[in-house]
């Protein structure tokens, strides 16, 4: 297999695993993050990459969005909408 399915398989591997994850749920309305309360985005307010790029900007002036926090929800997102993170 070459590097890049290789990495696509990991890519999903990942967000099936992070599906479940207790911090991170992603369901048919959007991600909800629950390691500090509960915040949610819908899926609705993420119709392009840029509007990936702005939640990605908004979330990092949280203080409990962490870089593994944002690798999950760039993995939950990209898996749902059809993005390339390769």
């Amino acid at each position: 297999m070459d590097e890049a399915k290789s990495a696509a398989v990991g890519i999903k591997e990942m967000g099936e695993k992070m599906r479940s994850d207790r911090e991170i749920i992603a369901n048919e309305y959007g991600v909800i993050f629950t390691s500090d309360g509960e915040y949610t985005i819908r899926w609705d307010d993420i119709e392009s990459e840029e509007d990936l790029i702005k939640w990605m900007f908004h979330l990092s002036h949280k203080t409990w969005f962490t870089r593994d926090k944002l690798n999950r929800f760039l993995v939950l997102v990209a898996q749902e909408k059809g993005y390339d993170l390769s």
